[in-house]
């Protein structure tokens, strides 16, 4: 076993270890003098409050210190469950608390889960959870990364990738060239610049506390960080939080001595420059073979730091690192450098002086030896020498010959082409100018790597790819290419991926192996072509090529290749409604992803399976990978994706019935949207439009309507009068006007999205259906159902032969008719229609409000068969469904509610139909945004079950008189008839 350091020693004096852990200390300690040494020394400066403990001697032969107190942490076994996470061992244990091995099954995947010790108040715990998810939005792939954290059995977890690495001390224990210490050190200290910019310091930087697995370095335990205050210093002492609880014996100072800035050591404020220091001790040490103060106890150490006596450096190393390293270690923190970052850029600058000083002597020489024979001296490699310009991509296309294909599909299709092609007119300039920057910065300026000059060019190759077989299908156009074309060529010339640094290093850097590198290029270009495939239609084709990468992929242990094929397999199982093929394929990805280092599409990922989850009626998980992405989010401090998580946040607020909040939500993901530099009309007109269906759910009919009237003019500016990206907005302004009364609007807007689909050659079956249903509710809304049932039939045809006849489509379809049949007094092929439908519900969405809805038209036919009893029930099974859900709108649930105590009142039990009567009346009384009618019609049913129970006269007269007063102010046809029956009630029991 090594000597103790001085946090090691700490931890035994203050009993934080146990078990094997301590009898290992125990051992080494009593076999070794130095160490004997420096316990006894701290042992004698630590306050003796605690009588329990053996002070040791330094000539004492054992250390033997008694454990006379509880641990901290109470004792955890595998198995046990830390919230979600199931412990696998115990890895480690420290001041802060205790480290385990874990699993998260949601995930399924191994985390590192860090369980703080020490009892901490409710404001003391919320602030650590805060600092926890300060650590998460440190966007670098240089500090380990924090998933989650939170508090179980009043102490704080906190949960964080898991590294299978060993520590930077363990790898400087090899023999490594100053070159490759400088390439380590420099890419821990681009954690802590990360953190710093984060407002976030270490305080406790040391080699102990820096990871490496393979080529990538990371820094952890943040276990000591505390935030910067308004000037860059850490909080009074009276603000800190238990993170600021000491590791020292003392109680007065924070971090491990060896490596502590002067103002540590002295108990002052501590700010980002004082892990600067920590930093450039830890590096001298590295370089140096020793540590740059003297010192064998904490009190002389602290002397020599205090003092600024600084060790003569032994080793070989350039004279300006020397230099560099010894600012970092100036005593007065404003010598050092002013941040991080500037002593990283100057570590950078100098390296490149260096070896340009180099070159020129190099040539220097060859030129004087050139002069003894005769030859011209020969200048420096110039910038064009060192990076030639670059060409730009030969992409061929004939745009009249793809304008005439488009055309022949699509009545607009000519100026749809135009538009699709719009974006190649800069592309080409814009991908020359990106390499020729990678190449500049990385070998002239030296201020980006070589790995992320790679990363760069990379991403530029795969946009030529993505262009390139896009424009292969775009000359044999389909009608689904056809309808995605502008969407797609946007798609594949963004070149922003490119430009932002901190997307191009959410990914692990390229295999170094050339074969894999190879190998992983030709698998990328296949990808090209499924996702060309996929925006042609052709779902199939794309899904067997994702898949057949995906496996090469994974037996190439090409993770990065891995998680792009099985996000594109999920596309295409959700283009073809095969949501749980959709939702596996996306979990693998997910895997593969966290395995590549690649957070951005990690987060795309959660996002995309948090909507998976809400078609398949599990809205609870789908918040749950919703909360995934916002952490992950902020730990990246990716703006772009925040209005994206907005709409994800609209979404399932308006799915558990809070449309105020999902309005606020999509208004707040505009306005983001809109502060983006490349915002455009699509997603200005995608935000309108869910704000708009969630005003219309609200009841705000006429400003939902405003709303997606502003969507619809932006497609129409986009795409034209006839283009599919029109239908799915002009089908909510079919529902919204049907919800507003105004049934002849509604059968206009669902008329003209049918129109669209019906022009559009080739299979729009999916949304065909969509309009179809629209269209024929608002038909049979107008008392028009014979018409209507000739459309759904058309419907139900072409959902046959798109999707089957087994999917949650055409279930919903196969209600619709069961309405219209219903309406047609032709019973038995509505009770077909409604049992069939139920049963696809309860097979394609087990559980969902989907089968409540098929109970409910079961319900409706037997009501109009006169079967009460199977009235009752189907709508009781339907109210333990919704009963079930964790969010439900309220107003769902007042239907079946109060259609089943109507039909127990029919059957001559009043008794039974008296509470929900009472629960549907309840229902739409509170809701401010209920339709008075149905307020109304509650008041009756509830008044006739009261009259037939002889109960409550007064009450039963206000809610006559209540309901009249409704129907008499309304102007809805039928309302004067049933104004005319509350009248007739009126008088049965004596009054006016």
């Amino acid at each position: 076993m090594d000597c103790l350091d001085e946090t090691t020693v700490t931890l035994f004096l203050d009993r934080k270890l146990t078990g094997e852990r301590r009898a290992r200390c125990e051992a080494h300690i009593d076999g070794c003098p130095s160490c004997r040494r420096v316990v006894a020394e701290l042992a004698r400066q630590q306050p003796e409050t605690d009588t329990s403990r053996t002070i040791v001697d330094d000539d004492a032969n054992a250390t033997t210190i008694a454990d006379g107190g509880p641990r901290d942490v109470p004792a955890r076994l595998p198995g046990d469950r830390i919230d979600r996470y199931v412990l696998v061992r115990e890895v480690g244990a420290g001041a802060m608390g205790t480290v385990f091995e874990a699993h998260d099954p949601m995930l399924d995947r191994k985390v590192a889960l860090k369980l703080l010790g020490g009892r901490q108040s409710e404001t003391s715990r919320a602030r650590l959870v805060r600092e926890a998810q300060a650590m998460a939005r440190v966007a670098s792939p240089n500090v380990v990364a924090v998933y989650d954290a939170g508090v179980v059995d009043d102490h704080v977890y906190i949960a964080m990738e898991l590294v299978a690495g060993g520590t930077l001390r363990g790898w400087l224990r090899a023999r490594h060239d100053w070159r490759e210490i400088l390439r380590v050190f420099e890419a821990a200290g681009r954690g802590l610049a990360a953190a710093h910019e984060r407002g976030l310091v270490h305080r406790d930087f040391k080699p102990d506390n820096v990871l490496i697995e393979g080529d990538h370095v990371r820094v952890a335990d943040f276990g000591l960080a505390a935030p910067l205050g308004t000037r860059g210093q850490l909080a009074s002492a009276a603000e800190e939080s238990p993170l600021d609880h000491s590791l020292t014996v003392t109680g007065a100072i924070v971090g491990t001595p060896a490596y502590m800035a002067p103002e540590q050591h002295a108990g002052q404020p501590v700010d980002a420059r004082s892990d600067q220091f920590s930093f450039c001790v830890a590096l001298y040490e590295a370089l140096y073979g020793q540590r740059p103060f003297a010192g064998d106890t904490p009190g002389a150490l602290a002397n020599e730091v205090l003092a600024g006596r600084v060790r003569p450096p032994a080793g070989k190393s350039p004279a300006w690192l020397r230099g560099v390293v010894l600012r970092g270690l100036a005593r007065d923190p404003d010598a050092r450098f002013p941040s991080m970052q500037a002593l990283l850029d100057q570590l950078a600058r100098a390296r490149t002086r260096s070896r340009g000083r180099w070159i020129a002597a190099t040539v220097l020489g060859l030129g004087l030896a050139g002069t003894a024979t005769g030859l011209a001296l020969r200048p420096a490699s110039s910038t064009a020498e060192l990076c030639p310009a670059s060409p730009e991509p030969a992409v061929r296309y004939d745009a009249a010959k793809i304008r005439a294909a488009f055309a022949a599909i699509a009545p607009n299709g000519d100026q749809i082409a135009t538009r699709a092609l719009e974006p190649l007119e800069a592309w080409p300039h814009k991908i020359a100018q990106l390499r020729d920057f990678a190449c500049r910065t990385s070998r002239i300026d030296g201020t980006e790597s070589p790995e992320l000059a790679d990363l760069r060019v990379e991403c530029t190759r795969r946009s030529v790819e993505e262009v390139t077989a896009l424009l292969h299908e775009l000359e044999k156009p389909t009608p689904a290419l056809v309808e995605r074309a502008v969407e797609g060529m946007t798609k594949a010339t963004d070149l922003a991926r490119c430009n932002s640094r901190r997307q191009l290093l959410a990914t692990k850097s390229l295999p170094h192996d050339a074969k894999l590198r190879a190998e992983a290029e030709r698998l990328r270009q296949r990808l090209a072509t499924a996702l060309a495939a996929l925006f042609a239609g052709r779902h199939g084709e794309a899904r067997n090529i994702a898949t057949e990468v995906g496996k090469t992929a994974d037996t190439d242990k090409l993770p990065g290749v891995s998680a792009e094929a099985y996000a594109l397999l999920g596309k295409a199982e959700t283009e073809d409604e095969h949501l749980l093929d959709a939702r596996a394929a996306y979990q693998r990805a997910l895997v593969a992803s966290e395995a590549a280092g690649n957070d951005e599409l990690r987060a795309e990922l959660y996002m995309q399976l948090a909507l998976l989850e809400t078609k398949l009626d599990r809205t609870a998980d789908g918040e749950r990978w919703a909360a995934q992405a916002r952490a992950l989010v902020e730990h990246m401090g990716a703006d772009e994706l925040q209005w994206e998580l907005l709409y994800l946040e609209a979404s399932f607020a308006g799915d558990r019935g809070d449309h105020a909040t999902a309005i606020v939500r999509a208004r707040e993901a505009l306005a983001a949207y809109r502060k983006l530099p490349d915002a455009d009309d699509a997603g200005i007109a995608l935000l309108l439009h869910e704000i708009g269906s969630q005003q219309s759910l609200a009841g705000e009919l006429r400003a939902a309507e405003q709303s997606l009237r502003e969507a619809l003019s932006l497609y129409e500016k986009l795409h034209g009068k006839d283009h599919p990206a029109l239908m799915d907005t002009l089908d909510q302004l079919s529902g919204t006007a049907l919800s507003d009364g105004r049934s002849e609007d509604a059968v206009a807007f669902a008329t003209r999205a049918y129109n669209i689909a019906m022009h559009m050659p080739g299979d729009n079956a999916a949304r065909l259906a969509k309009s179809v249903a629209f269209l024929a509710l608002a038909l049979h809304d107008l008392g028009r159902n014979e018409q209507a049932l000739g459309y759904v039939d058309r419907g139900l045809d072409g959902m046959a032969r798109s999707f089957g006849t087994e999917s949650s489509m055409y279930a919903w379809i196969l209600m619709v008719r069961s309405r219209i049949l219903t309406a047609l007094a032709r019973y038995p092929e509505a009770l077909a229609d409604a049992e069939r439908g139920l049963a696809l519900a309860r097979k394609t969405k087990p559980g969902s409000t989907d089968v409540a809805t098929g109970l409910e038209t079961l319900a409706e036919v037997q009501y109009a068969r006169g079967k009460l009893p199977e009235v009752i029930r189907a709508l009781e099974e339907a109210l333990q469904v919704y009963d079930q859900q964790p969010h439900v709108d309220e107003l769902e649930v007042f239907h079946p509610v109060g259609s089943l105590g109507q039909a127990h009142l029919e059957a001559g039990n009043p008794r039974k139909a008296l509470p929900y009567l009472e629960r549907a009346l309840a229902l739409v009384s509170d809701a401010d945004r209920a339709d008075p009618i149905d307020r109304a019609e509650a008041q009756v049913m509830l008044a006739r079950a009261l009259i037939a129970l002889h109960q409550d006269r007064p009450r039963t007269v206000e809610l006559l008189r209540g309901a009249r007063a409704i129907y008499d102010a309304s102007k809805l046809p039928g309302a004067a008839d049933e104004a005319k029956q509350v009248r007739a009630l009126l008088a049965s029991i004596g009054e006016n």
